[in-house]
């Protein structure tokens, strides 16, 4: 049987990719030269896994351009960070705030939890 925190964790995780994927495919699909600002949108709602963008730097932004291939885009950081580092928090993320008893990782609360003797 799967835990509370897991059946949350796979539907989060489930519709953030989702929205990655459209994401992912307006951003590189559309003609609007503003249309890779939807990763901003993202740096809020994958916070803090967001802040791995700035491990990136200008010196991968190098490295990426001269080995450019049909894995360029998979390399690309935001679809690296939000679309899989992204995805996996908002799987982890009900077990983070969860208790014990629901699947999460902090133990349930003395008053109403019935499992533990006085």
């Amino acid at each position: 049987m799967s835990s509370f925190a897991h059946r949350i964790g796979i539907k989060l995780a489930v519709v953030h990719a989702a929205v990655f994927i459209c994401a992912a495919a307006y951003s590189l699909l559309s003609t609007d030269p503003w249309a890779g600002l939807v990763w901003n949108y993202f740096s809020w709602i994958d916070f803090p896994i967001s802040l791995l963008n700035r491990l990136f730097g200008e010196r991968y932004y190098e490295w990426l351009d001269n080995h450019a291939s049909g894995f360029d885009l998979f390399l690309y950081p935001p679809h690296l960070v939000h679309g899989i580092a992204g995805t996996a928090w908002w799987y982890l993320l009900p077990r983070l705030v969860l208790s014990k008893r629901n699947g999460g990782v902090w133990p349930g609360d003395r008053v109403t939890d019935k499992t533990t003797p006085p």
